[in-house]
């Protein structure tokens, strides 16, 4: 049996329901959000929720010597307990998944990796372009990106799968578990 929660603040009202293994809260806006049973203290201790970039942030407002202030942090930030140098990632790239099982500690680099925000390329495939000099036999370019913005070269191929083959490669050696491939049930075996 599942129960059904309302909570109401001046600002924003979220409802929650409690399921098998998890808590599924509704937010203002109608999407939702979901977190562990154990983290249902955050449902106690912030009143205020709100989807915001794709993720979920909380708020409340707090009591200080100088006064009254707002004290905001993103969901996954507190479901982590993650410190200001750590920076956190979702598995499956959902930001209103926030269960512990879908959220991982990460490096500045790999949190990018594992992030959707650029299109693919006109090529078709993360990571490979096409090279407007018509007199080039391997057309199709492949870059990873490297330190301070710039990229790595991967070379020229024939092509477009070929290219996103060596990039697919690249991604695995550079950033493991949190690669975006191209052919992700695949194993990158390309030659240069």
């Amino acid at each position: 049996m599942t129960r059904l929660y309302t909570a109401k603040t001046v600002a924003h009202q979220k409802t929650w329901e409690r399921k098998d293994d998890h808590i599924e809260v509704t937010l203002p806006c109608g999407a939702k959000t979901q977190i562990d049973l154990d983290d249902e203290w955050i449902l106690e201790k912030f009143p205020s929720w709100v989807k915001t970039k794709g993720h979920v942030a909380v708020s409340r407002i707090i009591t200080t010597e100088f006064g009254s202030a707002v004290e905001k942090y993103y969901l996954h930030r507190l479901v982590t307990r993650a410190s200001v140098s750590f920076q956190v990632d979702h598995k499956d790239r959902n930001g209103l998944n926030n269960r512990k099982s879908n959220l991982r500690f990460a490096t500045n680099s790999q949190n990018a990796a594992n992030t959707v925000r650029h299109t693919r390329a006109k090529s078709g495939f993360r990571g490979v372009f096409l090279d407007s000099r018509r007199s080039l036999k391997k057309r199709f370019r492949s870059y990873i990106p490297g330190a301070n913005q710039k990229h790595k070269y991967l070379g020229h191929f024939e092509t477009a799968e070929e290219a996103a083959r060596a990039y697919d490669k690249a991604a695995k050696e550079k950033w493991g578990e949190f690669a975006i491939l191209n052919f992700p049930d695949e194993s990158a075996e390309v030659q240069t």
